[in-house]
């Protein structure tokens, strides 16, 4: 085990930045914590500086626990910068993790027929705007949608079983895929492709669907308190006309039995406008 084994750089580094960068879409729904910036410029370098030591270490004894190890430091890092409940951020990590797995799939079924006419650079910038292209679609449709809803961020127990679930689901049947199948087949990566699209899809659609059900429940809550509001103004009207009518009469009694009664008629009349 020479210095190379543990300090060089190698292709699968690459997936500290694509993790990386799959976490920043969700950058509108983080709640920074106080220092963001001084915990920032502390954590990213640890961050990058462990995620390229262990990776080497491990590629030496269990290769495939690399990116795991990559994926839950990232997610460290995320703790240490953002304050956010840590079921939500457990919700919108693993949501990365699948977009990030989803531009990774996209990215071998298009290079697996083509891959005798890529050099490296080819299959660098093949990556890159694969990952552009499938980020920027999920950041308008999943990011965004969920920026309109910021309560939709705290996900119930069953779309957070779910997210998390549908995350660990892909990244295993890729693990194996990779163990097993050391040429894989276009076949075989399109299901990962629509495994992806579909854990997506329900995570983020039982999230909108449950939130959709608390404010619901929210607007029934407020037009029971408002039906309780008017029928109490209604007691309370009723109880003064009462009172007014009382009043009123009283007022023509003292009349009767007042020589100066123009200050009575006054009131008298007032009360009778009311």
């Amino acid at each position: 085990m020479g210095p190379e084994a543990i300090f060089g750089i190698h292709a699968y580094h690459g997936y500290m930045f694509q993790i990386l960068l799959a976490e920043a879409l969700f950058l509108p729904l983080l709640q920074r914590r106080k220092d963001f910036w001084v915990r920032l410029a502390i954590g990213l370098p640890l961050y990058l500086v462990l995620s390229w030591l262990i990776a080497n270490l491990l590629q030496l004894v269990i290769p495939q626990l690399a990116s795991y190890t990559m994926f839950l430091l990232s997610f460290g890092l995320g703790f240490f910068l953002f304050e956010n409940r840590f079921k939500s951020l457990v919700f919108l990590y693993a949501g990365a993790q699948i977009i990030q797995n989803l531009s990774h799939n996209i990215e071998g079924i298009i290079l697996l027929p083509l891959v005798e006419h890529f050099n490296l650079l080819g299959q660098f910038f093949l990556s890159v705007g694969v990952m552009v292209a499938v980020y920027v679609a999920a950041y308008f449709s999943i990011v965004r949608s969920l920026r309109k809803d910021a309560d939709m961020v705290v996900p119930t127990h069953g779309t957070l079983f779910l997210a998390v679930f549908s995350a660990m689901f892909c990244y295993v049947v890729q693990t194996l895929m990779k163990e097993f199948l050391p040429n894989p087949h276009w076949v075989v990566v399109l299901p990962l492709i629509f495994c992806d699209v579909i854990s997506l899809g329900f995570a983020y659609f039982f999230a909108s669907y449950a939130f959709e059900g608390n404010k619901t429940k929210e607007l029934e809550t407020l037009i029971a308190q408002t039906d309780g509001y008017y029928e109490m103004v209604g007691a309370n009207i009723e109880a003064i006309n009462l009172k007014a009518h009382d009043l009123k009469h009283f007022l023509v009694d003292a009349e009767a039995n007042n020589s100066e009664s123009e200050a009575l008629s006054e009131l008298r009349k007032a009360v009778e406008d009311y």
